[in-house]
């Protein structure tokens, strides 16, 4: 397929929004009914300008609508090609009518359905809402395996000054102060600290030596050593594989899971509501009773 020779007045006219005069090639505004005029054509297909002339508009030159165009054409033609290739291939026992009936009847339907839920849905959940669901589904989110909150640091063997560091770490709550920052800044320390997140109990085991990993298996302090480095880990919290988590580690999936039914709650309402409105009016026949 050619989109003809000719292309000085072809550009030209295509620029201009395509006088009524002819194109190219002998075509001519009575060609396209006297109302189109035929970009292209693929079997029984036609581009027409109406489809096309939009594309024009956002170019500050004619070489770049040009080029636009002949790239959308050349596209619509591989596509129109392609559907005719397709359409030789349908089953005769595919219905197409009926395919094309219940697709538009879906996707008015999912409109009809997101708008419901756009302007009637209540999105607000609350912590009450969360902990009744969750008090009430536990069985459902067992942990698949151990997670944990915690602080750990990492002090070259060949610190100085370790004095400072042990008197804060032996309090029973362990503020973060100015000084205690300074203080790990200065001695090269590593700090790890995961305190407001969840954490999977295994990639912090891998942080630690080899052979003090098989302590870590409830809340506390713990220190540690190899050849290189003094390891302080304070665990704050550990859940183990199969426990019901902490409410707060599962409250966006909980979230979900309530507006989900709480959309399809609505939308089942809506559904009666309009049923009970119209099943004896007389927009309603069965006549199947």
């Amino acid at each position: 397929m050619s989109l003809c020779t000719g292309q000085g007045l072809w550009w030209a006219v295509l620029v201009l929004s395509l006088s009524a005069s002819a194109w190219a090639c002998g075509h001519t505004a009575e060609d396209a009914d006297d109302k189109e005029q035929v970009l292209a054509q693929v079997y029984n297909k036609s581009l027409v300008l109406s489809e096309v002339q939009g594309l024009l508009s956002d170019f500050d030159s004619p070489q770049d609508s040009i080029n636009q165009l002949r790239t959308f054409v050349e596209h619509w033609v591989a596509e129109a090609i392609l559907m005719h290739e397709a359409e030789k291939h349908v089953r005769p026992d595919m219905n197409l009518d009926q395919l094309v009936r219940d697709y538009r009847s879906s996707l008015v339907l999912d409109n009809y359905e997101k708008q419901l839920i756009r302007t009637e849905l209540d999105t607000v959940v609350t912590d009450a809402d969360v902990k009744s669901y969750f008090d009430a589904h536990r069985e459902q989110f067992l942990l698949r395996s151990d997670i944990v909150r915690y602080t750990l640091i990492k002090l070259p063997r060949t610190v100085t000054g370790l004095d400072t560091f042990l008197n804060w770490w032996n309090r029973d709550s362990l503020i973060w102060t100015p000084v205690i920052s300074t203080y790990l800044k200065q001695k090269d320390a590593w700090v790890h600290r995961q305190t407001d997140k969840w954490m999977p109990a295994d990639g912090m085991r891998q942080m630690l030596p080899v052979a003090g990993r098989h302590r870590i298996r409830r809340p506390g302090k713990y220190t540690m050593e190899n050849n290189d480095y003094l390891y302080f880990l304070n665990l704050l919290a550990y859940y183990q594989k199969g426990q019901p988590p902490p409410i707060d580690y599962v409250r966006d999936q909980v979230e979900k899971i309530i507006l989900h039914k709480r959309k399809i709650e609505l939308i089942e309402r809506k559904k009666k509501m309009l049923y009970n409105r119209e099943i004896n009016s007389e927009n309603v026949k069965i006549f199947t009773h």
